[in-house]
Parts: C-alpha cells; sequence; structure tokens
C-alpha cells in the first residue's frame, strides 16, 4: 500500500515497474444494506483507475486548490504557512506476481524545482 485515503499528499509516485491501483471508500457516501460491512471496521473500496509502466499519481492530490485557499488573498502574508491536503483515495501495488516499483518526488522538492 502507498497511502490510503485521508493520508496528508505530500508525494508524487512515477511507475518505473508493475501496476497500481487506486481505490476510494464509498462506504460513508452510501446507504448500503445492514450487515453489508461493519462501517467503523472495513471500507466499500471501488477501484477507479490502475496506473502502469510509465504513469505517475498522487499530483492532483498534492497541488488541489481548496475553496478557502483560492478565496484567501492574502497569499504572500501566509507564505511561511503549510497547506496541507488530503489523499482522496487509496492506492497500492496489483498483485498479479511482479515486483512493482515507484519513484517518490516529495512535494517539497517538485516545488523547490519548479522555483
Amino acid at each position: 500500500m502507498l497511502f490510503s485515503q485521508g493520508d496528508v499528499a505530500d508525494e508524487i509516485f512515477f511507475v518505473i515497474q508493475g501496476g497500481f491501483t487506486k481505490y476510494v471508500d464509498l462506504s460513508d457516501v452510501l446507504d448500503l444494506p445492514k450487515n453489508i460491512i461493519d462501517v467503523t471496521e472495513d471500507a466499500f473500496n471501488v477501484p477507479y483507475v490502475t496506473y502502469s509502466n510509465g504513469s505517475y499519481f498522487g499530483d492532483s492530490d498534492c497541488f488541489k486548490e481548496t475553496e478557502e485557499t483560492l478565496k484567501n488573498d492574502d497569499r504572500e502574508d501566509n507564505e511561511n504557512e503549510i497547506n496541507k491536503y488530503f489523499r482522496d483515495s487509496t492506492a497500492e501495488a496489483d498483485n498479479l506476481n511482479r515486483v512493482s516499483v515507484v519513484m517518490v518526488i516529495k512535494k517539497r522538492h517538485f516545488e523547490e524545482e519548479l522555483r
């Protein structure tokens, strides 16, 4: 598992080898019939995208703008404030009897290179 839904999003992943699937937990959103799952213990994960060699992901979680940050006209005053964004899904390696390899770049390193 690379990350879970709700984790702090501060990395971008580049797939070097293998595959990865992203899932979203819908147990809080859907009205599931009783006794299907225990919402406090289990997740109702729905896969929605798969990444393979040469793909990258995690960037949209790292750099998403919320309404609050878009309304903030005093960005220069908050330059030292760290904006934390959170993962909107879970990502894990596909278990297809192969090794999965990623290169990870921290958000702050990516931003430093862009500057």
